[in-house]
């Protein structure tokens, strides 16, 4: 099967999310429907220092900041991180924040968060990509350290010529605002096998049918 990085190589240069945030600014303000609770659950925890992994244009970036909390953000797209950047001065926030992909090395050292939180983003990639990603949680996160990671778990309401498998659970958008970006499925089989380092505290399923993790490193 092809590697999405040999897919990459034939896209427009201002597809993937770097043209959607470019199109759409902050396409999203309000935080995912989870995050409150997430936030009460860590700062009950003792949790200061917080990875957003994949924060996009910033909506759990801010709320974090504004709870208090240690917030480091990275995103693969710039124009996201840039956006970010512009709601936290207009709020008078302050967060950590890098262009970096979450399917490469993280820019951190080992054991560096007390949390990681990643929303809608890490399953836009292939397996080998996303599992990488899961190893570099691990890695970043202190020891019983707590992820709250929301993954899709279908691919449905969208027409079979508006998307291509590229492997086993993996599909790529051939239209629209979405052209290029992959999605990997999750089944509750794949969640607790590919998360098989994390105690799991909660698997659940949010309003829009995405698997809601949260978990807590097991070394």
């Amino acid at each position: 099967m092809p590697r999405l990085v040999r897919v990459k190589k034939k896209l427009p240069k201002e597809e993937g999310w770097q043209k959607i945030f470019k199109e759409r600014g902050v396409n999203v303000e309000e935080p995912h429907e989870d995050i409150p609770k997430i936030a009460e659950y860590m700062k009950n925890k003792g949790i200061k220092r917080v990875l957003d992994l994949g924060c996009g244009s910033g909506r759990h970036v801010i709320y974090l900041a504004q709870k208090g909390f240690d917030v480091y953000g990275t995103d693969g797209a710039s124009e996201g991180i840039n956006l970010c950047k512009k709601w936290l001065k207009k709020l008078g926030l302050r967060a950590n924040l890098e262009v970096a992909s979450f399917f490469k090395k993280f820019p951190f050292k080992s054991n560096f968060f007390d949390a990681v939180i990643s929303t809608w983003a890490i399953h836009h990639g292939t397996e080998k990509q996303v599992k990488y990603c899961i190893s570099e949680i691990e890695r970043v996160l202190k020891s019983k350290g707590i992820i709250f990671i929301a993954i899709t778990s279908t691919f449905k309401g969208r027409p079979v010529e508006e998307k291509r498998k590229i492997e086993s659970n993996t599909w790529i958008v051939t239209k629209g605002l979405e052209k290029g970006v992959p999605h990997h499925i999750f089944t509750k089989q794949m969640v607790l096998s590919y998360f098989k380092n994390f105690e799991i505290l909660d698997l659940h399923k949010d309003s829009v049918d995405h698997w809601c993790i949260l978990g807590r490193k097991n070394k």
